[in-house]
């Protein structure tokens, strides 16, 4: 069974954004980088010095075919950046069947990230499931 992945909306503080606006690397060209077909606009980067923090250090996978940008520490794929605060991520889905099982564990806990509350759905299918979320503050 291949992986699948399912699309996350993440939002970051805007506190990060309003801190970060105006506090560009001189080092840096000025201009969003690009990866495949996603902008990356400050506070993330591509080049070291380009970004706010190592939470939003992005890198280039140029492996897979066409460049992909991904989150450096949380390894996740970036589909999308708006500087109104949301991160589109692909995020991989957890599924178990009595032949395998997958349990994706990705912590947002030491990140300036949080799942979205409006912008995603959370989904359970098939026939006498348990599904859930885990928080760590409750």
């Amino acid at each position: 069974m291949g992986m699948t992945v399912g699309m996350v909306f993440l939002l970051w503080s805007m506190n990060v954004f309003i801190e970060a606006v105006g506090l560009g690397n001189s080092s840096c060209s000025g201009a969003a980088a690009v990866c495949g077909n996603v902008t990356i606009p400050y506070p993330f980067g591509i080049e070291p010095g380009c970004f706010f923090d190592d939470s939003f250090a992005i890198y280039c996978n140029n492996t897979l075919g066409s460049p992909k940008p991904f989150l450096r520490r949380l390894d996740l794929e970036v589909l999308d950046i708006s500087l109104e605060g949301t991160l589109r991520v692909n995020y991989p889905m957890s599924w178990w069947c009595p032949y395998g099982r997958s349990t994706p564990n990705v912590s947002l806990a030491s990140s300036p990230f949080v799942f979205s509350k409006l912008r995603n759905i959370f989904v359970a299918m098939g026939c006498a499931n348990v599904a859930y979320l885990l928080s760590s503050d409750g």
